[in-house]
């Protein structure tokens, strides 16, 4: 009886480190596109001179000097 608990949570371990590797794939897939987001955002900023004040509110074109 104590093999086939010990078998049962094997197999719970299996699908539990199965899921955690899917779970881990998916992150590192949005990872992956925050990082592009991010790259974009920045390309953004360089095109338009645009940027964002520290309290989120966008400050318009930056002006040369400042």
């Amino acid at each position: 009886m104590l093999d086939d608990e010990q078998h049962g949570e094997s197999g719970g371990v299996e699908a539990i480190a199965a899921r955690l590797e899917a779970i881990t794939a998916r992150l590192d897939g949005l990872a992956a596109r925050v990082d592009r987001l991010a790259e974009t955002v920045a390309w953004l900023v360089e095109q338009t001179g645009c940027d964002s004040s520290p309290d989120g509110l966008d400050t318009g074109p930056r002006e040369s000097g400042s």
